[in-house]
């Protein structure tokens, strides 16, 4: 039996006076109203905290919220704590989503309360316009707790295409302090690799309802470089470690490498060579080096017959 989930609205905005209105206002245009949405000022000296207050001060339907500039993950926690309902959806302030967006997502967590976690393509606008996507398919990942431990993987998309549960959202953003310094720009890196660590149920949707606005202000095109790839690398080790405690994570958790693979309903070919990639590299013996791969190859192909 299906439920009706409630959706809250996360909108973490810096410094981006031009686009938040139309962010703020795709998010209340939505055929299926979310139950709040919630503004999260990042310290903007631009005059955008003052344009959002006058615009929305007395809107019961917008939560504003005013903090000192502290990056984008301390934004998204501040955010995420206030949420009351079941599923938070994610909104970069210079992204703006088309009117179906959230009756897409609810039709997908209504009916599978199996399901945490749902990333979807965006659509690329401004100075590019390609598209961000993971496949052409909807993709029932199920569990990626263990290929991402071993293989590094990012089962996830820019943060205007990323919901999940609300439950999961907190605790995903109860970190150390110094983690919101390390992931001040790169917090759906911690949404996205924590997610996966802690086993949250993923799923693929591909709904064509977001708008990813590409220019020179974005924050991963001003820190990107030799340094920045660096650092990110070596925080990601910090990341992996400090979600991988938490979920118990070490070298023995190879051994569930095929039974996590087997849960995928149908394993598709671009998830088959990365679990088979991750057994040759990492299981313990020889034979579940070689035969993992082939047995998974071989589920995959037996699925794909008439």
């Amino acid at each position: 039996m299906s439920s009706t989930t409630r959706f809250s609205v996360v909108i973490c905005s810096y410094n981006y006076q031009a686009w938040v209105i139309e962010a703020v206002e795709s998010a209340l245009a939505q055929r299926r109203a979310p139950t709040q949405v919630i503004v999260v000022d990042d310290g903007s000296s631009d005059g955008s905290a003052q344009l959002l207050a006058e615009r929305y001060g007395d809107d019961p339907r917008v939560t504003l919220v005013l903090q000192a500039n502290g990056g984008q993950l301390r934004a998204m926690a501040n955010g995420i704590a206030r949420a009351t309902g079941d599923v938070v959806c994610m909104l970069d302030s210079d992204d703006y989503w088309t009117d179906d967006y959230l009756s897409q997502l609810g039709a997908l967590y209504d009916s599978r309360p199996e399901v945490d976690f749902v990333f979807s393509d965006l659509q690329h606008i401004g100075q590019n316009t390609g598209v961000f996507r993971f496949a052409r398919e909807p993709v029932d990942l199920a569990y990626t707790a263990i290929v991402t431990w071993f293989g590094g993987y990012w089962y996830g998309a820019p943060t205007s295409g990323l919901s999940f549960r609300a439950a999961l959202g907190r605790r995903l953003t109860t970190l150390p302090d110094d983690y919101f310094e390390f992931w001040r720009l790169w917090g759906d890196n911690v949404l996205i690799y924590g997610s996966s660590l802690l086993g949250a149920y993923k799923y693929y949707l591909p709904t064509g309802s977001i708008r990813y606005r590409v220019h020179g202000d974005n924050g991963w095109m001003r820190h990107h470089g030799p340094r920045r790839r660096f650092l990110n690398a070596f925080n990601n080790q910090r990341l992996f470690a400090y979600f991988g405690q938490q979920a118990g994570l070490g070298p023995r958790s190879i051994r569930l490498l095929k039974d996590e693979y087997e849960l995928k309903p149908l394993g598709a070919w671009k998830e088959t060579r990365r679990y088979a990639r991750v057994a040759r590299a990492h299981a313990e013996s020889f034979s579940r080096r070689l035969g993992w791969p082939l047995a998974m190859i071989a589920r995959r192909w037996r699925k794909t017959q008439p």
